[in-house]
Order: C-alpha cells, then structure tokens, then sequence
C-alpha cells in the first residue's frame, strides 16, 4: 500500500521502484536496530535472489514470462533472459522478510561452543 501511495505522490510510472525503496530501507532499519542480524539479513538475501533467480530461469526457458512484465520505467537489462530488476527485488525481499520473525519476537541467534 505504501509503495503504491509513494508512486502516486512522486508521479513515477512503475510502482516497482518504489517497493526497492521501501526493502532497502526496511532492511536497512532492521539492521541498524539489530546488528547481530547484519550477516542474515546478507545471507538471506543473496539465497533467496540465488533460488528466485533459478525459478525465474527454469519458467522463462518453459514459457516466456517476460511478456507478463510492464517494463515502463525500468532499465531492459537482462542476466539469462532474467530482467535485473526482478533479482534486484528478490535480493531486497529475501534480505528483509528473513529477518521479520527474530525482529517481531526478538530472538537472537545463539552461539554454540564446539
């Protein structure tokens, strides 16, 4: 709802680029107030965007799914057939929604000796 609301006030033609700016900023939060969630927010994002990407390749080579997009206002670059964009918002999503749960309940991660 945000993003949408943030599109509609700064006048951008994809809501897209509003929802990088509120990921990155969400995760940036996160971090700042939980700086033993740095690495996993890190981790986190880079293995959604790894398996994001593997998924978006493997349906792309079945049926062409690029067509779906609305490329209005993006960059039209491509890594595999995949658009930039698209990974770019699997790595924010993957950074941000990784660490929601030790966030709202406050766990921490514990260290085991060896």
């Amino acid at each position: 709802f945000t993003a949408v609301m943030l599109s509609k006030r700064l006048e951008l033609s994809n809501v897209m680029i509003n929802f990088y700016i509120i990921l990155l900023f969400c995760s940036a939060v996160i971090v700042l107030i939980r700086k033993d969630l740095t690495r996993s927010t890190i981790i986190g994002g880079v293995l959604f965007g790894i398996i994001y990407f593997i998924s978006f390749y493997i349906l792309n080579r079945l049926q062409s799914i690029n067509n779906w997009f609305i490329l209005d206002g993006l960059e039209r670059i491509f890594i595999l057939n995949v658009p930039l964009y698209e990974l770019l918002f699997a790595i924010l999503f993957g950074a941000y929604w990784g660490n929601l749960y030790e966030v709202f309940f406050g766990y921490r991660f514990k260290t085991f000796k060896r």
